[in-house]
């Protein structure tokens, strides 16, 4: 007597669709990216190795993926800003709601194509973005430094 249990034995594409607009594509991303901006580098991407900050990169993206598979509700809200975690906690949710499991096939300790992109500087704000209110709420002024564009906020009641 066989049981039928729910689970798909191959990847359907057009069944399983929604799965391609969850925000995993991360070459998908670079690329386009990389299309319309001038790569980071000079002083920031030598900050990166020489503090290695690339260690605590690599942590962050292992740990992000690892929670994903667990799943670990938990670890992604510890490690994602607020909206951020709440929208892949969802994406996992509709996933597994589908039957269907996430894998991270070639997870390694240094992830080898780590690239510096982009380099923002933005002083006088927190760091969990929906508590900054709205644009309105604050004056900007801009500025660099060492190449990178900084915008300092200052509250407008201030």
């Amino acid at each position: 007597m066989w049981a039928r249990i729910g689970a798909d034995q191959k990847f359907d594409q057009q069944k399983h669709a929604y799965v391609l607009t969850f925000p995993w594509n991360f070459p998908e991303i670079v690329n386009k990216f990389e299309a319309t901006n001038k790569s980071a580098g000079g002083f920031w991407g030598m900050w990166l190795h020489h503090s290695q900050a690339i260690v605590d990169f690599n942590i962050l993206f292992r740990e992000f993926h690892q929670f994903c598979a667990i799943p670990d509700d938990v670890g992604i809200e510890k490690i994602c800003e607020g909206r951020l975690a709440q929208a892949v906690n969802q994406s996992i949710d509709r996933i597994h709601f589908h039957g269907l499991d996430i894998e991270m096939a070639n997870l390694t300790v240094e992830q080898p194509h780590i690239k510096l992109l982009k380099v923002e500087i933005s002083h006088g704000l927190k760091v969990e973005r929906d508590s900054n209110g709205t644009v309105g709420d604050w004056k900007v002024s801009e500025s660099t430094v060492l190449g990178a564009p900084t915008k300092y906020f200052t509250p407008v009641d201030d």
